[in-house]
């Protein structure tokens, strides 16, 4: 099975978006001009986010299907150990550097409690420490926790791909409506309408779109043949993506009413036809362009882990970037801001790349992203 490059330039794009949007907020959230532009940052975090769910379902699914390919046998221990090696490191390094440099947390009860949930990955479901010691981190509970149902969403596509998707949206926007029409409201909760709408079950639609596109390429061998159709296609979906944002900041996409059931449904199906025709383009892998953005993806992980702890430092220390957001010229920031951020995520992933190898007795090697 062939690794799909457009998939990990797909992901760069995601990760950019999201990086993008932690900029915005962090240096007083200006506007940007034209406003269209505006209101695709001002939810750039949910349409990264929403991707980066999709392109775990996507890249899980290959995974699976490749090593059955290979091994005829699906293996419970090497898909454990797989998913372990490419996240635990990083996770656990981000989060030991935050403690003791960054933010370091009195060793009180809770304080305690903090550390261990974000250890064993459930911190997202709490929202005491959602965000807590690092705010991009509550992403990996909610993916880690995928992984674990992943085996058994394949298994069910593989048998029933367009019901199997089916069955996800109405499970997701069902249990969504039930959290924020009783569940929240019951438990004097609707503060946290964020969390608990973005948590495994209310997301579920997010992972299955990228399986599903996964599945419809590579089961289904569906393709767009057509060059024209394709650019009509992507054109019209990114259209529809931007008028989706329109509705979503105008009626609420957290919220206890129709739109805050079903938006996040709606992107995810929407990035998922960006996928599937995306995963179609012919992009000249030799083109400076495409070259970098294949080489921010594989250090997709680590950057994204370390981007908004950089952000936040450069914003408490600089003076000069004090200076900047105080005369309104953080546009001026955006690419200082974003190399550094992606310098150090690549720094972060290498040196942990060689204690890994050494720790493991050189047997350990990047593997390919999935997330």
């Amino acid at each position: 099975m062939v690794r799909n490059r457009n998939m990990d330039i797909f992901r760069s794009i995601a990760l950019l978006t999201v990086m993008v949007y932690h900029f915005w907020v962090v240096t007083g959230s200006f506007s940007f001009l034209p406003s269209p532009v505006t209101t695709l940052i001002s939810l750039g975090g949910e349409i990264g986010v929403t991707a980066f769910f999709a392109l775990s379902g996507f890249g899980i699914f290959c995974s699976l299907k490749k090593e059955e390919s290979e091994k005829q046998k699906f293996s419970i221990s090497n898909y454990v150990k797989r998913r372990a090696i490419r996240i635990i490191p990083l996770y656990y390094i981000s989060i030991l550097f935050t403690l003791l440099l960054i933010n370091a947390q009195s060793l009180s009860v809770d304080g305690v409690k903090d550390i261990l949930a974000h250890i064993f990955f459930i911190h997202n479901i709490f929202p005491q420490y959602h965000g807590s010691i690092n705010g991009v981190l509550w992403t990996m509970g909610v993916i880690v926790q995928f992984y674990i149902i992943a085996p058994l969403l394949y298994r069910a596509f593989r048998a029933k791909g367009y019901l199997t998707e089916i069955i996800c949206i109405i499970t997701t926007c069902f249990l969504k409506g039930i959290t924020y029409h009783y569940f929240l409201p019951t438990l004097g909760l609707e503060n946290y309408s964020f969390i608990y709408g973005r948590q495994l079950f209310t997301a579920l639609d997010n992972f299955s779109t990228g399986m599903f596109v996964a599945w419809l390429l590579y089961e289904r061998r569906m393709k767009i043949k057509n060059g024209i159709k394709k650019c009509i296609f992507f054109l019209l979906t990114l259209f529809l993506l931007f008028l989706l944002c329109k509705s979503g900041i105008r009626l609420g996409i957290h919220t206890n009413n129709i739109s805050g059931y079903i938006w996040h449904s709606l992107l995810a199906g929407i990035i998922g036809v960006l996928m599937f025709i995306f995963s179609q383009l012919n992009l000249e892998k030799a083109n400076y362009i495409v070259k970098m953005f294949l080489w921010i993806s594989k250090y997709e992980y680590g950057i994204y882990i370390w981007h908004l702890l950089i952000f936040n430092n450069l914003i408490a220390t600089s003076s000069l970037v004090k200076n900047a957001v105080e005369n309104s010229a953080q546009v001026l920031l955006l690419i200082p801001f974003l190399t550094s951020a992606i310098f150090c995520g690549f720094l972060f992933t290498k040196m942990t790349d060689k204690f890994c190898f050494k720790s493991l007795g050189g047997n350990f090697k990047c593997l390919p992203k999935e997330k």
